[in-house]
């Protein structure tokens, strides 16, 4: 079983993994005569072992971009400072939010776009992620939801989104576990659904390896910088180790920001605690994966105004002190057999924590376990209440690292506008990373890949053409206005 935990120094934990540490995977034979084998000069003296491409941070979207460019070819060295899927996006609930491709792609839809292809590009992986396809209710509790989120259902289906609305007894077919509990009504998505996001990344960090890239862990990258003679970057690590490429992918996380400065880039990106609980349960007590509307409301109605589902500004469910509660949020799925089907519950997204800050304040799990109570009554009240929760060490809470960006949106793609040439940036999916990050990084590797020279399938996921993908792109750009800078 894979049941996620913390540990001290901040590594994630598997039970059954020891020490937190996935089994060590053998590195990739390198090519004869490969870019691996080249040195280049660096600033301050000494050599750098060379590559086409380094890729930081060994994250879901890292894991994509480096196991994309590996499959067309390219010399790729992927470095995580712990091991691949240890963080945020290990720590997630791996929940999967999908209502297909709408018939017109905008900037508007990146969101939609990024969910629909994500969700197909982890269904390749199949059992090696426990993909499970089981569908997601969006549930309204009170009358003002109601009306909210059923204007959003019929936008949806105005967009040609795969969309249901249900309500009464069919609400009730579709999940018995929200019997006697307080909502009313649902979107019903059932394109939607989950994955073991651990066991996600470290499948697509092995089929990198397996493509020939190289994957280090255990290996934190300490700065971004020039070579030299200014044909290369160079990423030095805390092993003393130099690596230089013509190009450099930063996808850290929430500790993007502090390696952006490194290469002189102010990156509007910070750490956002996110608190899942957890409770073991049978088999089958939930069908499907749900979440609850209000919280959705509030971030679009005090976001920009938009009243669709395309618009859901990623916003925090307490203020800038970390303490003051502004909306409730709630998801839910049950896991599947690594897990031990335990109930995952989540929702809180706490800003202004330390970036070393896996604490899970009590309020926020008492709020977590009563929202809880309030859907699901008939279901988890005696697990929640009663003696199972209180008598199993395997019930509790955990906390992981979300790397929120300045106006809610990913940023993905290449600092050139800002005079960094092949720098680029794959941060900033915030609760998303999981949900939105692996087309994203499809995107941008395919991009990358192309200016080396490689073409080819990187990872045979492929929606819309290529006028969707650049009004995509264009809207999670590192250099639209108010994201990325010169420092």
């Amino acid at each position: 079983m894979y049941l996620r935990r913390r540990v001290a120094g901040g590594a994630a934990c598997c039970v059954g993994c020891a020490f937190g540490r996935w089994p060590s995977q053998p590195a990739a034979q390198e090519k004869a005569g490969s870019a691996t084998d080249a040195v280049q000069p660096v600033k301050g003296g000494g050599r750098a072992e060379a590559a086409d491409c380094i890729v930081v941070g060994g994250g879901i979207v890292g894991a994509v971009v480096a196991r994309d460019l590996a499959r067309r070819g390219a010399e790729v060295v992927l470095l995580e400072r712990s091991s691949c899927g240890s963080e945020a996006s290990g720590l997630s609930a791996g929940t999967l939010w999908s209502a297909g491709m709408p018939r017109l792609v905008t900037e508007r839809d990146a969101a939609t776009y990024l969910r629909a292809g994500s969700s197909e590009l982890l269904r390749s992986l199949g059992e090696a992620c426990e993909y499970n396809r089981c569908g997601a209710l969006e549930l309204a509790v009170t009358p003002e939801d109601v009306c909210w989120l059923r204007q959003d259902c019929e936008a949806g289906k105005r967009k040609g989104l795969a969309v249901e609305w249900v309500e009464g007894v069919d609400l009730i077919m579709l999940e018995p576990a929200l019997a006697g509990g307080s909502a009313l009504a649902a979107i019903h998505t059932p394109l939607s659904g989950s994955v073991q996001p651990a066991l996600a990344t470290r499948a697509i960090a092995d089929q990198a390896e397996s493509a020939g890239g190289r994957v280090i862990e255990g290996e934190e990258a300490l700065s971004i910088d020039r070579s030299q003679d200014g044909s290369a970057w160079v990423v030095c690590t805390s092993g003393g180790q130099r690596f230089a490429a013509a190009h450099v992918v930063l996808a850290a996380g929430a500790w993007s920001a502090p390696l952006a400065a490194t290469a002189g880039v102010r990156l509007p990106v910070v750490p956002v605690k996110g608190v899942i609980c957890t409770s073991p349960a049978p088999p089958s007590t939930l069908r499907k994966v749900i979440y609850e509307c209000s919280s959705r409301r509030h971030f679009t109605e005090v976001g920009d105004g938009r009243n669709d589902l395309l618009a859901t500004p990623a916003k925090c469910t307490h203020g800038q002190d970390g303490t003051h509660r502004l909306v409730r949020k709630l998801y839910a799925k049950q896991c599947g057999p690594s897990d031990e089907h335990q109930l995952v519950f989540g929702g809180d997204r706490i800003p202004g924590v330390r970036d070393d800050d896996y604490s899970v304040p009590e309020e926020t799990e008492r709020a977590v376990w009563a929202h809880a109570t309030e859907l699901f009554p008939a279901a988890i009240y005696d697990l929640v209440r009663g003696t199972l929760r209180a008598a199993s060490d395997e019930a509790g809470a955990w906390a992981g690292l979300m790397p929120f960006s300045a106006d809610g949106k990913p940023i993905v793609g290449e600092l050139a506008p800002l005079g960094l040439p092949n720098l680029w940036m794959a941060c900033g999916f915030g609760p998303s990373g999981v949900m939105e990050g692996p087309m994203a990084a499809s995107l941008l590797a395919a991009r990358l890949a192309a200016r080396l020279g490689f073409a080819g399938d990187g990872d045979g996921v492929g929606l819309g053409g290529d006028e969707e993908q650049r009004a995509v792109m264009r809207a999670i750009d590192p250099c639209r206005e108010g994201c990325c800078a010169r420092c």
